[in-house]
C-alpha cells in the first residue's frame, strides 16, 4: 500500500506539505492486507461482541449496492422511433460501473464497483439502469442529511468517491461543520462489522489524513475516544486502528493532547490482540509471541510509536513515561525477541500467526530482523524502543540484550538477498542508534561503566550502516523519504539523528568521515541555527552538529575532509556559532578553528551550500599548533602521581581529551604534542608520567582500557576514556 504522510514530527508544524511514502497515514487498504472485514481466525475464539453480519467484503458491497440502487419493477417504455413497446431488462453493467467507480490504481483497493457489477438480478425483478451521478462538494449538505435516512449507504459511497483527493478531503470538513459529528454519530449507531460501518470507516479514514482535519476529528468531536472504544469492542476491525494511526501521525501538540486519552486503551488493545488461549503456543526459549489479531496488533503498535515520538524538548516526554508505566516495556521485549535461524520451532499450530510475519498466515518458522519490513509489527516496536531510549533511559536499559542481538545479527536469509540485506542493515542501524542513546559516549562523567570490547561491538557501524545513517540525515534535512522505502521524511527528527551521530562518532569517526555529504550537512544545520530559519534546530541540536564536526576534524588531520565551501566560509560559520552556542559547542568550535589550517580539505559539490549573510568582521581566531605524526595512533601509558595507578590511552590526543582539564584557551593538538614529547623522555606532564606503550609492556592497572590501537584513531571524548 502507499501512504500519504504529513511530516509534522520533523517541523512540529501542521502546515508542512504532504509527501508520499510508506510510513504512517494509510490511504490504500489492500484486500489481501486487510482480509475481509471482520474476519475471525477459525482456530481461535474471540472474547468480543459477536458479529451480526458475517458477509465478506464482496457480499457487504452487494448489499450496499442493492440498497443504493434498489430493486423495483421496470415500466414498459415506448420506442420513440416507431411507437412500439418492448420490455427491456437491465444489461450487464460490469464495465460501465467499473468505469465510473474507482480505478484499480486509485486509493480504494477494495473495488466496490467491480464487485457490485456481478450482483445477480432476480428473474422476476428488474433494476434501474441509471448510473449514480458524480457528486461534487456542493452536494455535501444533501449527503449529510441522507446519513439519517435509508439512503445512508448510497450517501456513504458517494462521500467516499468525493474524498478521493486531498484538497476535497479538507473542503468536505471545513465547509460542512456538521459532517464530522454526523459521521461519527452514524458510526457509533452501526452494528459492529456491518457493511454500513465499514463504508463509514472508509470515509473517515480518507478525511483523517489531511493535517487540518486531524484535531477537529480526534479532539474537538472526540472521534479518537469513540474509535478506540469501538476497537476495544471489536479487535478484528483493524481498519479502526489504521484510522487511529492517521490521527496520531500529527504535530507534537496534538500528540500531547491525544496521549492521555489513547495510550491506556491502545495498550490494552495491543495486549488483547496478542493474547492467545493456548498457553503452549511459544517458540523455544526466545519469547516468541503469537497473536490472535496480528493486523490490529501491528497498527496499535504503530499508533503507540506515533504517540511516544520524542519532541525537540526532552522535558515534554510524558507520553513515553506513561507508556512505560502502563507496561509497554515487557510486550516490546516479546515483539523484538526473535528466533535465531538455528532454533527449532516446537509449535506448528496453523491459524495462529506469529508476530514475525507481516499479514498473511504463515507457518511458524524461524525469522530475524531481515524480515522486519516497513510498517511491520517488529519494525514499529523497535521504533518504540528508540523513542523510550531517548526519553526514558532508565526504563530502557533492559532492552540492551535484545538490541545487542539485533545490532550484531548476521542471518542466512532467503529470497531477495538485496532487499533482505537492506532491511537487515536498517534494523541493525536502528538498534545501534537506540544503544547510542543508552550507552553512547557523551561529554559528561555519567557514562555507564562496562566492558570496552562489549561497548565497541554494540556501537561499531558497518560501512552499509554508516551510509544509511548519513543518508538518513540527508533525507531528513531535505524532507525527503527514503528511496528504499525504509522511512518517510518525518520518521526521524533532525535533533535525534544528530544525537545518534554524535554518540556513534567516537568509535566510527573514520568510516563516517568517508561519507562526503556528512560535513556539508552539518554545516547546513549550523547555518540554519545561526539564521533561525528552522524550528527543528534548537541550541542542543546545533551543539550536536558542531561537536560532530569536532570529532570528524580529528580524522581530517590525516584523511580527506570533505566540505562544500571554502575554509574561510567554514571559519565564518564557526565564529558566528560561538556567539550563541553552548559551552561545549563553543569549545568544540574553537578546536576545529585551531585545526582548520592543518585539515586535509577536499572540496565537493552539494546542493546544500547556501549564501552566507554573516557579519564581515566575525573572524577572530588564530591557527593552532602543527600536529606531530605520533599523537594520533600510538598508544601511550600515563602514571597518575596522585592516585599511584597506570592508565592506557589509545593516543596522546586521546589522553589530552581524557585527563587534561578543559578550558577555552586549550589547544588540544599542542597539549598532545607535549605528552608525546614527555613519553619519549618518560617525563612528567599534566600530573602524569608518560611512556609509550610497547608490545611487550605489562600493564597492571589499566582501569578497563584496552592497550590496543584503534583503526579509527583517537576517541575524542571530553573528560572520558
Amino acid at each position: 500500500h502507499s501512504d500519504s504522510l504529513n511530516p509534522c514530527w520533523l517541523t512540529e508544524s501542521p502546515h508542512i506539505p504532504i509527501s508520499t511514502d510508506i510510513d504512517n497515514s494509510i490511504t490504500n487498504l489492500k484486500e489481501e492486507e486487510m482480509g475481509f472485514f471482520g474476519r475471525r481466525n477459525k482456530d481461535t475464539h474471540t472474547r468480543r461482541r459477536p458479529s451480526k453480519n458475517t458477509e465478506s467484503i464482496q457480499d457487504a458491497a452487494k448489499v450496499t449496492e442493492k440498497r443504493r440502487i434498489g430493486l423495483r419493477k421496470k415500466k414498459v417504455q415506448g420506442d420513440a422511433s416507431n411507437g412500439t413497446e418492448k420490455s427491456r431488462r437491465r444489461p450487464k453493467k460490469g464495465k460501465k460501473l467499473a468505469k465510473d467507480g474507482p480505478k484499480e490504481d486509485e486509493e480504494l483497493d477494495v473495488n466496490l464497483s467491480n464487485t457490485t457489477a456481478e450482483t445477480p438480478v432476480e428473474e422476476e425483478e428488474e433494476e434501474d439502469v441509471s448510473v449514480v451521478p458524480k457528486v461534487e462538494l456542493a452536494d455535501m449538505p444533501r449527503l449529510i442529511e441522507d446519513l439519517s435516512t435509508n439512503s445512508a449507504p448510497r450517501a456513504l459511497r458517494q462521500m467516499f468517491d468525493l474524498s478521493d483527493e486531498n484538497p476535497k478531503r479538507i473542503a468536505m470538513v471545513s465547509q460542512n461543520p456538521q459532517f464530522i459529528p454526523t459521521l461519527l454519530k452514524f458510526i457509533a449507531s452501526c452494528d459492529l462489522q456491518s457493511s454500513e460501518q465499514y463504508l463509514a470507516l472508509l470515509v473517515l479514514n480518507n478525511v483523517s489524513i489531511p493535517s487540518p482535519n486531524k484535531r477537529l476529528i480526534a479532539v474537538d468531536h472526540r472521534g479518537a475516544k469513540l474509535l478506540v472504544d469501538l476497537l476495544d469492542q471489536d479487535l478484528s476491525c483493524h481498519l479502526i486502528a489504521i484510522i487511529l494511526v492517521n490521527l496520531t501521525f500529527s504535530d507534537s501538540e496534538l500528540r500531547r493532547d491525544l496521549a492521555p486519552v489513547l495510550l491506556p486503551p491502545l495498550f490494552h488493545c495491543l495486549q488483547e490482540s496478542c493474547r492467545v488461549d493456548d498457553a503452549d503456543a511459544c517458540i523455544d526459549d526466545y519469547g516468541g509471541l503469537f497473536m490472535e489479531f496480528p493486523e490490529t496488533a501491528k497498527w496499535c503498535c504503530t499508533a503507540v510509536k506515533n504517540l511516544t515520538r520524542p519532541t525537540t524538548s526532552l522535558s515534554d516526554s510524558n507520553a513515553c513515561k506513561q507508556a512505560a508505566e502502563l507496561g509497554l516495556v515487557p510486550i516490546l521485549h516479546q515483539i523484538i525477541t526473535f528466533t535465531p535461524p538455528q532454533s527449532k520451532v516446537k509449535n506448528t499450530n496453523i491459524g495462529i500467526e506469529t508476530c514475525r510475519t507481516r499479514s498473511s498466515l504463515q507457518s511458524n518458522s524461524p525469522s530475524g530482523p531481515w524480515q522486519w519490513e516497513t510498517n511491520s509489527l517488529a519494525d514499529a516496536a523497535l521504533f518504540c524502543v528508540m523513542n523510550l531510549a531517548v526519553s526514558c533511559k532508565e526504563e530502557s536499559m533492559s532492552f540492551m540484550p535484545q538490541l545487542e542481538k539485533i545490532a550484531n545479527f548476521e542471518g542466512n536469509f532467503q529470497g531477495n538477498l538485496s532487499a533482505n540485506s537492506t532491511v537487515l542493515d536498517f534494523q541493525r542501524l536502528k538498534a545501534r542508534m537506540a544503544l547510542s542513546f543508552l550507552i553512547g559516549f557523551s561529554f559528561s562523567h555519567d557514562n555507564i561503566t562496562m566492558d570496552e570490547k562489549k561497548r565497541t561491538s554494540m556501537l561499531q557501524l558497518t560501512l552499509s550502516e554508516a551510509r544509511l545513517l548519513v543518508d538518513l540525515l540527508d533525507h531528513t534535512l531535505a524532507k525527503r523519504s527514503s528511496p528504499l522505502g525504509l522511512y518517510s521524511a518525518a520518521t526521524f527528527p533532525v535533533k535525534w539523528a544528530l544525537f545518534a551521530i554524535r554518540n556513534l562518532l567516537p568509535l566510527n569517526g573514520s568510516i563516517l568521515n568517508q561519507q562526503q555529504s556528512l560535513v556539508p550537512r552539518l554545516l547546513l544545520i549550523l547555518v540554519d541555527f545561526i539564521s533561525g530559519k528552522s524550528s527543528a534546530i534548537d541550541v542542543k541540536a546545533a551543539e550536536y552538529a558542531v561537536t560532530s564536526l569536532y570529532y570528524l576534524s580529528t580524522h581530517g588531520l590525516e584523511e580527506a575532509f570533505y566540505i562544500d565551501r571554502s575554509s574561510t566560509e567554514l571559519a565564518q560559520i564557526l565564529c558566528a556559532y560561538m556567539e550563541r552556542g553552548t559551552e561545549i559547542g563553543i569549545y568544540a568550535s574553537r578546536q576545529v578553528l585551531l585545526r582548520l589550517k592543518h585539515l586535509q580539505i577536499v572540496p565537493v559539490k552539494t546542493s546544500s551550500a547556501v549564501e552566507l549573510h554573516l557579519p564581515k568582521g566575525s573572524l577572530h581566531y588564530k591557527p593552532g599548533a602543527q600536529p606531530q605524526s605520533n599523537i594520533l595512533h600510538r598508544p601511550v601509558v600515563g602514571y597518575d602521581i596522585r592516585k599511584k595507578e597506570k592508565q592506557v590511552f589509545n593516543s596522546a590526543l586521546h589522553a589530552v581529551q581524557t585527563v587534561v582539564e578543559k578550558g577555552f584557551d586549550n589547544d588540544e593538538i599542542l597539549q598532545a604534542n607535549k605528552i608525546a614529547n614527555a613519553a619519549k623522555s618518560q617525563s612528567k606532564e599534566f600530573q602524569y608520567v608518560w611512556t609509550w606503550l610497547e608490545k611487550n609492556d605489562q600493564i597492571i592497572e589499566s582501569r578497563g582500557q584496552q592497550p590496543t590501537r584503534r583503526e579509527d584513531g583517537p576517541m575524542s571524548i571530553f573528560g572520558l576514556s
